[in-house]
């Protein structure tokens, strides 16, 4: 979700395929530090929990890529499609 508001306010904008957000006024480059900033931490746990997954699963190559890509996308592909985000999900197990 962050990725995509920097660029619907800013690439996309700059080539006249959007228009920006009117209260956004703090300018790119707050948008590019923060987001250097989320993506090499996200960056870093991922990798971190991709060596602990692989060692876990034995699994090498193309089938643990397979495997790693899975495990990202599902909590998207689960949660996304709730009008109210995944709290809903969470008070239904309470």
């Amino acid at each position: 979700m962050f990725t995509m508001v920097f660029f619907l306010n800013y690439p996309l904008v700059w080539l006249g395929l959007g228009q920006r957000e009117p209260t956004e006024n703090d300018g790119p480059m707050v948008w590019v530090v923060a987001g250097v900033v989320v993506w090499t931490f996200f960056g870093l746990l991922w990798w971190l929990l991709n060596l602990g997954l692989r060692k876990l699963t034995g699994l090498r190559g193309r089938r643990y890529w397979w495997v790693s890509a899975g495990l990202l996308l599902v909590p998207t592909l689960v949660f996304s499609p709730l009008p109210a985000g995944p709290w809903t999900v969470l008070r239904w197990l309470a």
